[in-house]
């Protein structure tokens, strides 16, 4: 489990290609890698990994072809820099919210505004979880914890914006957003458990929709 915290923005060093894996070697400050052992998990991009192996300030990962097409992992190239957060110990304090490293898919930013010092983003709202994200609800965005500061759902083009103060822009590989590029989402889980559950109790047969959103047995 991860907070959605990112303490690391990190290069990557090199990238190794075998028979669908992929070997991310990142490096990391000393004080960041020395607390990761062998076999610990690590949020790369929001991406639940493995270390596998590295020396002092290297981090080497392994991604297989289903994380590298559901993920920007896919389309990284050596000198990219990507966000590493440690699994979540627990009794720690949780400052954004609780995220799997299970990522949906990669989403493309398609446009970002300039408010001051603050900037806005919009990123496209596919169908597929459309329903999961809500206004004042949680995301991920590259293990990136972010509020949903707007949701459109009736242009034609369906979307939603988060706002990225300049600590976020600072810490994080978001402050080099610009439209096109992809980042990696997870949503919220305790909203996709009660979607999708309320989903399935309504389409149980005989259960009739009440106007408070309820529903029972006639």
């Amino acid at each position: 489990m991860f907070t959605g915290i990112v303490e690391a923005l990190c290069p990557v060093a090199s990238l190794k290609d075998s028979q669908g894996v992929r070997e991310l070697c990142v490096e990391a400050p000393e004080s960041f890698s020395s607390k990761i052992r062998l076999g610990d998990s690590v949020a790369v991009n929001g991406v639940c990994l493995t270390k596998v192996a590295g020396e002092r300030t290297s981090l080497r990962f392994q991604a297989v072809s289903e994380t590298l097409e559901r993920s920007n992992l896919g389309h990284l190239q050596e000198g990219d820099t990507v966000n590493l957060e440690r699994a979540l110990k627990f009794g720690d304090r949780v400052g954004g919210h609780l995220l799997s490293g299970h990522i949906w898919t990669a989403i493309p930013c398609i446009e970002v505004e300039c408010d001051g010092d603050n900037r806005f983003a919009w990123f496209a709202l596919d169908e597929a979880y459309a329903r999961y994200v809500l206004h004042k609800g949680f995301v991920a965005l590259d293990g990136v914890s972010l509020t949903v500061a707007r949701v459109d759902r009736e242009s034609s083009e369906k979307k939603f914006g988060v706002t990225l103060i300049p600590e976020t822009r600072a810490r994080t590989g978001l402050g080099s957003l610009r439209t096109g590029i992809l980042v990696n989402l997870e949503v919220d889980a305790q909203v996709q458990m009660i979607v999708e559950t309320v989903t399935r109790i309504l389409r149980e047969p005989g259960v009739v929709p009440l106007q408070n959103g309820l529903s029972e047995r006639p």
